[in-house]
């Protein structure tokens, strides 16, 4: 699983790095959904958070109607809608270089595969529906303004932490 003990520099990435990542590694075949990829993300973030003190993702996710959303990341997919996604994007029209977790990052890269290898074979509704089970940040969040959330609002490390750390125990039992 994920070597928590392994001394690394702080290095955060952005959504897009993750997903290009998820879309260069397991994506070629059939794609991958927008909503798949913000779901994925947001576990690569939270299973991060259960293992270590600082975040890998440089942005919060927000609460938002179907789950957590990083608005970056929606803001560049969205031109996408429901079409799966075989290609990691681009930052530029004609540019080769394609911003990825390195390979140089065993870290980053061994959590992407183990969330790939636990969650991949998830449809996009099913992710969506595992961040909105009680007890998880988003539905805590959303149960406490009464569903009427005001744009923009994150979630918070700590409550993803804590979402994830509640996994992390039900792993370790079933392991």
């Amino acid at each position: 699983m994920i070597n928590s003990h392994v001394l690394r520099e702080t290095m955060n990435y952005t959504p897009a790095q993750i997903a290009n990542t998820f879309l260069s590694r397991y994506g070629a075949a059939d794609g991958i959904s927008h909503m798949k990829l913000q779901k994925l993300v947001y576990c690569v973030h939270g299973w991060w958070l259960a293992y270590h003190n600082e975040a890998l993702v440089s942005e919060k996710p927000q609460v938002w109607q179907y789950g957590p959303v990083f608005p970056s990341l929606y803001n560049e997919l969205k031109v996408y809608g429901t079409t799966p996604i075989k290609e990691p994007l681009k930052p530029f029209p004609f540019s080769d270089a394609v911003p990825i977790v390195p390979t140089t990052d065993s870290n980053g890269i061994q959590l992407i595969d183990w969330v790939w290898g636990r969650y991949g074979h998830l449809s996009a509704m099913a992710l969506s529906d595992m961040t909105h089970k009680p007890g998880t940040a988003w539905r805590k969040v959303a149960e406490s303004r009464d569903y009427r959330v005001p744009r923009g609002l994150p979630l918070e490390d700590v409550d993803v932490r804590e979402e994830f750390n509640l996994l992390k125990k039900e792993f370790e039992v079933q392991a």
